[in-house]
């Protein structure tokens, strides 16, 4: 009788193929959402690793300027008209000094969250190699940097031990709608762990149409991290934020968390950071350089 030689192996099954293909599109399926959320979780820690850059750096600046934290229109050099803010003459444009190149070699990389990198709301990214070299350009495209500071914290000191905490009662006020200026409630906030210094602003508002690298009045936070924000810290930390949104994340809704709902708490009770006034050229009188050393209401 003859027998086929040992060596000889049986071919595959049709059936045989159809499981082995199975099976790999199985490991597939399991494989690539853990490796999205790898990618994700890397695109976060990158975040949260240019946020505490530019935290420290401004923290160096601090150390070698009276331990104060540098102004709001100085950290980037852009271009504000600013009326009786030390422009010459009191009035006309003024030139920030761009304080964070003194202090950060590669300001144009740690600027750019690794997950919009730069781009604007019809995904152009901006098309200069140094989108800080010239206060003057104005690109057709993309925004100059991911990342915005929180104006009225220029000038705290290091080791600032001011309280500050964001608005939760929402419900209580129409889409838009600014909170009070003064809370003595404190069941209407939440105490931050910490003062922070520089979030992830919104493309929709307003960092798409106004990128002059602040934070203030009613522009709100990015959520793209997995439905969390990012932020640096006065203190040199730098990670999540929680950022109540809701729906639409083009327009100001009910519960959506913007500026307006950051509190220091001063003598009289929590006190509003951004003051009724919403004009950059005149408000910076109602919030002081240094105002939060000593949060004053109004």
């Amino acid at each position: 009788m003859h027998r086929a030689p040992a060596t000889l192996r049986k071919a595959f099954t049709l059936i045989e193929l159809l499981v082995v293909i199975a099976i790999i599109a199985l490991l597939i399926g399991i494989l690539l959402p853990a490796l999205g959320q790898a990618r994700e979780v890397a695109r976060e820690t990158v975040c949260i690793s240019n946020l505490r850059m530019m935290s420290i750096a401004s923290i160096n600046y601090a150390t070698d300027n009276e331990d104060t934290i540098w102004p709001q229109f100085d950290w980037l050099p852009l271009r504000y008209r600013l009326t009786g803010a030390g422009a010459p003459g009191g009035n006309g444009f003024q030139y920030g000094k761009g304080h964070l190149y003194e202090y950060v070699d590669n300001v144009d990389d740690i600027a750019e969250c690794p997950k919009n990198k730069r781009r604007n709301l019809r995904g152009e990214t901006l098309d200069i190699p140094d989108p800080f070299s010239n206060p003057d350009t104005n690109s057709i495209s993309g925004v100059r940097f991911d990342y915005t500071m929180i104006g009225r914290i220029q000038g705290a000191r290091l080791g600032n031990t001011s309280r500050m905490a964001k608005f939760t009662a929402h419900d209580r006020y129409g889409p838009g709608a600014k909170p009070p200026t003064l809370i003595g409630n404190d069941t209407l906030v939440e105490v931050l762990d910490g003062i922070p210094l520089f979030v992830e602003e919104s493309l929709y508002l307003h960092n798409d149409g106004v990128t002059d690298g602040l934070w203030g009045n009613a522009d709100q936070m990015t959520a793209r991290h997995r439905d969390f924000g990012m932020a640096g810290f006065l203190d040199g930390r730098a990670g999540r934020f929680d950022v109540p949104t809701g729906k639409d994340p083009s327009i100001n809704e009910r519960e959506d968390f913007d500026c307006n709902d950051l509190y220091a708490l001063g003598s009289r009770g929590w006190v509003r950071m951004e003051p009724g006034d919403v004009n950059n050229a005149s408000n910076w009188r109602q919030r002081p350089f240094g105002w939060l050393n000593n949060p004053k209401y109004p």
